[in-house]
């Protein structure tokens, strides 16, 4: 082969194996010697480049902790599952208070503990399995042909039985729970977002009843929608002070009248009084309920004021107040604040 052939084919089929042919000392042949040289130069950098290239993949792929497929990867994965018509079952695991692991043990031995589940959840789970980290405390198993429901609850009962026991770290003994979610491709979901979404329901229902698993169902999306609807009209309330407030009577025997009220606040959502123990807990959960007691309390104040200088003596109202308010540093001031706002004194 002519060199003029090899450094054709060279570029061509970027084969950096081939050669030149050297025969002696002539120009030809240091000119070839040269070539060769900086072939095997940029075969070396090349192959450098190509593992730098793998490192950053690598990297950009997996969480670096476990050493698990990351979220972009998992995203990916389930892609390319829906795409080639596939199906199979999503497991959200999430780990109940993590956060107090860490802020009791450290975050080492945190580490430690997520390390340490993602090393038995790959041991344990054989086969066509894909397993994530996706989160802080949360893993997503991906299980593909699984001839029927009694497979992947065989599955569910091995994690709930690695979980119950103890993790044995150093000289710790650590028992650990978590929520399992589970949703099964096209059924509960025909686009990632879908699945995605309603796996992660399963789980926080799971989470919210302390049940071992649960399995989606169009119900719990029903369920969640309602929440997400409560809890923006909650959130729309407390901006432009739309509670309503009730006051019940409180009747008197002995005086043989009304004496007092309790004030009992209520929701309006599509003309429809929606009562606290629906909207109560999740104004608990988003962290609302001061704002909800200062609007129970400023309005109770400004009503009993109305009702006094309209000629009613002795008038008082009950409140309800959340133990978050009490303990709050500005509760006792804000109280005086109102009432000085009112001009007017009252018994506590």
């Amino acid at each position: 082969m002519l060199i003029k052939d090899i450094i054709n084919t060279i570029e061509k089929t970027s084969n950096l194996e081939l050669r030149l042919p050297i025969g002696g000392d002539d120009e030809i042949d240091i000119l070839s010697r040269d070539i060769n040289s900086m072939l095997d130069k940029f075969k070396l950098t090349s192959k450098r480049l190509k593992e730098s290239l793998d490192d950053i993949y690598y990297l950009a792929y997996h969480d670096s902790l476990t050493q698990l497929p990351n979220r972009l990867k998992a995203v990916k994965h389930i892609e390319e599952l829906i795409n080639a018509k596939r199906p199979f079952y999503a497991i959200l695991l999430d780990i109940d208070n993590f956060k107090n692991i860490n802020d009791m043990y450290g975050h080492d031995l945190g580490d430690a503990v997520l390390k340490f589940l993602s090393k038995k959840l790959q041991n344990n789970i054989k086969k066509n399995k894909f397993i994530a980290r996706i989160g802080g405390d949360e893993f997503l198993i991906i299980l593909e042909n699984l001839s029927g429901t009694f497979q992947i609850q065989n599955i569910v009962n091995d994690i709930i039985n690695l979980l119950s026991k103890p993790l044995h770290l150093k000289s710790d003994k650590l028992y650990i729970e978590a929520s399992i979610g589970i949703a099964e491709f096209p059924k509960d979901g025909s686009t990632l977002k879908s699945l995605l979404k309603n796996v992660e329901i399963a789980m926080y229902e799971c989470k919210k009843k302390k049940l071992k698993y649960q399995y989606f169902n169009p119900a719990l999306n029903e369920k969640a929608l309602t929440t997400l609807t409560l809890s923006n009209k909650l959130k729309q309330c407390i901006e432009n002070n739309e509670f309503i407030i009730f006051y019940q009577p409180i009747y008197s025997l002995k005086e043989n009248k009304v004496c007092s009220a309790e004030a009992l606040v209520r929701l309006s959502l599509d003309n429809k009084i929606i009562p606290p123990n629906q909207f109560i807990p999740i104004a608990r959960e988003l962290g609302l309920l001061p704002e909800i007691d200062n609007f129970v309390l400023t309005n109770s104040i400004k009503q009993c004021k109305i009702w006094m200088d309209s000629g009613v003596e002795n008038f008082s109202i009950s409140i309800n107040t959340s133990f978050k308010q009490i303990i709050d540093e500005n509760f006792v001031e804000f109280i005086k604040d109102t009432i000085t706002k009112f001009t007017f004194s009252l018994r506590m």
